[in-house]
């Protein structure tokens, strides 16, 4: 019995929580039982939902839902709680789904979540829940309320998961530490000035070269330069060569 009037806690404590990170009114965070979709001559069957919520973002309508699962301190979520969320999704055409928890989640539901674009959420109460009212749901939330409005540190919230935001983009809100990932836009940068640096650095060397000696003189400057000048201070032509004795030789183009 005790397990189960902390399970109605828990889901009034998460309630409070998705308003407040949601920034919406309590009252769109409803539970409601939704009919699942089936055949015209199967049996209608409903889906308990813990917390369903709907916005709607320039023409488009989305629809969200939630379950929250109090657990004991060494039982985490299991695959087949994960695997039954995303069963009621299909079930309800949910845009998104997420799975709220106050200890943890096993390896194998979080990789189907993962796969799945399940949301996964660890949020645990800083304070006794077990002094909430027993039944009276009403009566919970005036005493949540009161907790989250005397105390600076009213729950602990880990992102395991993300899948969807709470109207955040880009960092991870956690109780326990938050991180923010910075993405770095100059990646690609360095070896475009790289490229810009060798191209100057040629130009610069072609500009210091400079030929000495007339003609059958050496030639001087990197390799690949251009060669020496003949007389009358034009290169070469076509088809001359230099000799091992330093005169040119002219073979028929």
């Amino acid at each position: 019995m005790n397990s189960r009037q902390n399970g109605a806690r828990y889901e009034e404590f998460c309630r409070l929580f998705l308003a407040e990170k949601l920034e919406i009114p309590i009252d769109r965070i409803q539970s409601r039982r939704i009919p699942s979709k089936t055949h015209p001559d199967l049996p209608k069957y409903d889906n308990q939902i813990d917390f369903y919520w709907e916005y709607q973002k320039d023409l488009t309508l989305y629809k969200n839902f939630a379950d929250a699962k109090w657990r004991g301190r060494s039982k985490k979520v299991t695959l087949g709680d994960i695997r039954n969320l995303q069963q009621v999704k299909e079930d309800i055409d949910a845009h998104k789904a997420m799975m709220i928890t106050n200890t943890g989640f096993t390896r194998y539901a979080k990789g189907f979540a993962e796969n799945h674009g399940i949301a996964l959420h660890i949020v645990r109460p800083e304070f006794d829940i077990a002094m909430l009212h027993h039944t009276n749901r009403e009566t919970m939330q005036t005493q949540i309320q009161e907790f989250f409005s005397n105390s600076e540190k009213p729950y602990i919230h880990e992102i395991v998961h993300r899948a969807f935001d709470f109207g955040t983009v880009g960092t991870a809100q956690t109780s326990a530490s938050n991180k923010t990932v910075s993405y770095t836009k100059d990646i690609k940068q360095a070896p475009m000035n790289r490229m810009q640096r060798t191209r100057s650095h040629r130009r610069q060397t072609t500009s210091t070269q400079k030929v000495t000696g007339g003609q059958g003189g050496s030639r001087t400057g990197r390799q690949g330069g251009p060669p020496s000048g003949r007389q009358g201070g034009s290169g070469p032509s076509k088809g001359t060569r230099h000799t091992r004795g330093g005169g040119t030789s002219n073979r028929s183009r």
